[in-house]
C-alpha cells in the first residue's frame, strides 16, 4: 500500500516591530511502491523591514531526489514558487522593495557544496 506523509513547520518572532527571525522546515515521505520519494527542506532567516523595502539574510538546506517547491513571493515564478532539485546547502542575501504596483527584488546565493555565486533579479508592475 502506498504511503506518503508531509510536515511543515514554521515558526517565527519578531525581536521588533521591523525586525524578524524564522525558521522553516519542510519533510516530504513518499512510497509508491517501493519508488520512494523523500525530501526536506530547512531554512534559517532574519528580515529587517522599512516602511517600503525589506532586507533579508538567511541559510537554507535541502535534498531532493525530484524538486522540492517552496513558497517565493518575491523571487518565485508567476504563481510564488521557487523549485529547489538535488542536494544544496546555500547561504543567501534578499533586497527588493515595493510601492504601489511596482516590485523589485533581487537575491544573492552562495552554494556551500559547489562554490558557485547566483544572483536573480526579479522586476514587476
Amino acid at each position: 500500500m502506498p504511503m506518503h506523509y508531509r510536515v511543515k513547520l514554521n515558526i517565527s518572532h519578531k525581536l521588533k516591530p521591523s525586525l524578524e527571525l524564522s525558521t522553516e522546515f519542510r519533510y516530504h515521505y513518499e512510497e509508491k511502491m517501493k519508488d520512494e520519494r523523500n525530501s526536506f527542506f530547512w531554512e534559517n532567516r532574519i528580515r529587517k523591514t522599512a516602511k517600503h523595502a525589506f532586507a533579508e539574510a538567511g541559510l537554507r538546506n535541502w535534498q531532493s531526489l525530484y524538486s522540492v517547491s517552496i513558497p517565493d513571493a518575491e523571487m518565485g515564478d508567476a504563481e510564488g514558487v521557487s523549485l529547489l532539485k538535488g542536494e544544496d546547502s546555500q547561504v543567501f542575501v534578499k533586497l527588493g522593495s515595493r510601492l504601489k504596483s511596482f516590485h523589485f527584488a533581487s537575491e544573492l546565493r552562495y552554494s556551500l557544496h559547489s562554490h558557485n555565486l547566483q544572483i536573480y533579479v526579479n522586476v514587476g508592475i
